[in-house]
C-alpha cells in the first residue's frame, strides 16, 4: 500500500531520530561538521608549510587532497558554497594548496583548475584575503595590497571607525591583519617544488609581464563611475600608503602592535584565539611576526586547538572547518528530537548541559558597547565569552 507523505515522514523520523542520538556526546551535547569552503582547508596547508611541518610529509597529505578534489567543480573551479558557480578567489586557493601537496600542475585536475582562472583573469585578480594569503609567500608584492594600519586598534569607540563597530569575526581577524601588514612577512616555499626560473604560480598569470594586481580600480575610474565611497576610501589608502614609511618607525606604532598583541592573547582559550579559523591562521602568524616561536607556548597552544576543534576527517578525507558549533548543533537537535515527538530521558542531560555552559560570570566584548548589560549568554562554540 502506498503511503502518504505524511506517513512517510513518521516512517523516516524514527531512523533519522536514532541516528541523532547515535552522535549524542555522553554529556548531553552535540557537535557535527561545520561544513565550509575549500579556502579554510587550503589555508591549512598552508600553514603547515610555514610552521615547517608540511603535510607532504605527513601521512594525512592524501586524505587533504582527496577531500579537495572531491569539492572540485566539472568545470575546475571550486564555489564559495555548493551548488554555486565557481569563485576565481576559492579556486586559486585550492590550486595554490594542491601544489603545496605535492599535485603535478600537469594533473588532469590542476589543468582544468588552470583554465577556469585564468579565464576569470588570472591571480592578478583575486580578492583581499587571497592576496594577503599569496603575499605571505612572496607571491604579490605586499606594497600593492590594500593598508591596514595598526593605529585602528587605538580609535576611540566614538569615533565611526573602531574595533567594537565590526562584527566579531571581522575584528578579531583585522586585529592579526594589522600586525601582518606591519611585518609584511615572506615565508619561504618548498625548494623541491620550484622549477628553475619560474615563480611558484607563473602559470596563473595571464601575461607574465605584467604581474600587476586587478583587483583594485583606479580612482579616476571609480569617481567617474560615481562610486564616491569607494573613491575616498582608495585615496584614503594611499594617503596611509604614503605615510606609513614614516609612522612604522614611530612610538605609536610600536604601542599600537603591543595592544593588538595583547588583545590576541587575552582572548586565547583552550579552542584557540576567537575559536574562529581566520582569526587563528592570521594571529599564528602576526605572533610569529612579532617574535613568539611555532613551538613556544603561545603558537603551540593555537596549533593544537586547530587540530583538536578544526580538522575533521571521514571516509571523505580530511579538511578543516571554519569554526566548531556545538551551541547550535545542540539546540538545533534538542529543538528538532522534542517536536518529532522522540524526546526522552536522554535530553535531560541536554538540558544540564545548557545549563552548565551558560555564560554568567565572564564578560565579552559586547561590553564595550553595551557596558551596563549582564552576561547570560552562550558562546557559538567552545570556551568563548559571549
Amino acid at each position: 500500500m502506498d503511503l502518504s507523505l505524511p506517513q512517510l515522514a513518521e516512517e523516516c523520523l524514527k531512523p533519522a531520530a536514532d541516528y541523532a542520538y547515535s552522535l549524542q556526546k555522553p554529556d548531553g551535547h552535540w557537535l557535527t561538521e561545520l561544513r565550509s569552503n575549500i579556502s579554510f582547508t587550503a589555508q591549512y596547508v598552508c600553514l603547515r608549510e610555514i610552521a615547517g611541518i608540511s603535510l607532504r610529509q605527513s601521512e594525512d597529505r592524501n586524505h587533504f587532497r582527496k577531500w579537495l578534489l572531491a569539492q572540485q567543480n566539472p568545470d575546475g573551479s571550486w564555489s564559495l558554497a555548493p551548488g554555486e558557480s565557481g569563485d576565481l578567489s576559492i579556486s586559486v586557493e585550492g590550486y595554490f594548496a594542491l601544489k603545496l601537496l605535492g599535485v603535478s600542475s600537469d594533473d588532469k585536475a590542476m589543468r582544468l583548475a588552470k583554465e577556469f582562472i585564468l579565464s576569470r583573469g588570472g591571480l592578478p585578480s583575486v580578492g583581499i584575503i587571497t592576496q594577503f594569503l599569496l603575499a605571505v609567500f612572496g607571491l604579490i608584492k605586499w606594497d600593492e595590497i590594500a593598508q591596514v594600519p595598526a593605529e585602528l586598534m587605538l580609535m576611540p569607540t566614538w569615533s565611526p571607525v573602531n574595533m567594537y563597530a565590526f562584527a566579531h569575526w571581522s575584528r578579531v581577524t583585522a586585529v592579526a591583519m594589522m600586525v601582518l601588514r606591519h611585518h609584511q612577512p615572506t615565508f619561504p616555499l618548498p625548494a623541491e617544488l620550484m622549477v628553475p626560473g619560474k615563480s611558484f604560480l607563473q602559470e596563473l598569470y595571464p601575461d607574465v609581464t605584467d604581474q600587476r594586481l586587478r583587483f583594485y580600480p583606479s580612482v579616476s575610474r571609480l569617481w567617474q563611475a560615481g562610486e564616491y565611497g569607494r573613491c575616498i576610501a582608495a585615496l584614503a589608502d594611499k594617503a596611509v600608503a604614503l605615510m606609513d614609511p614614516i609612522v612604522k618607525k614611530t612610538p605609536l606604532r610600536a604601542y599600537s602592535l603591543s595592544q593588538c598583541v595583547q588583545f590576541m592573547i587575552k582572548r586565547q582559550t583552550e579552542s584557540g584565539y576567537a575559536s574562529f579559523w581566520p582569526a587563528n591562521f592570521n594571529c599564528i602568524l602576526a605572533l610569529y611576526c612579532q617574535g613568539y616561536e611555532f613551538k613556544g607556548p603561545a603558537i603551540k597552544r593555537l596549533l593544537h586547538a586547530i587540530d583538536t576543534f578544526y580538522i575533521w576527517k571521514d571516509e571523505a578525507g580530511m579538511r578543516n572547518q571554519v569554526t566548531c558549533g556545538p551551541s547550535w548543533d545542540t539546540a538545533l537537535l534538542l529543538l528538532g528530537l522534542s517536536d518529532s515527538g522522540f524526546g526522552d530521558e536522554r535530553l535531560d542531560k541536554t538540558v544540564k548541559w545548557f545549563k552548565s555552559t551558560q555564560i554568567l560570570q565572564i564578560r565579552g566584548d559586547y561590553e564595550v558597547q553595551a557596558p551596563g548589560l549582564l552576561p547570560g549568554g552562550w558562546a557559538f562554540q567552545y570556551n568563548v565569552s559571549p
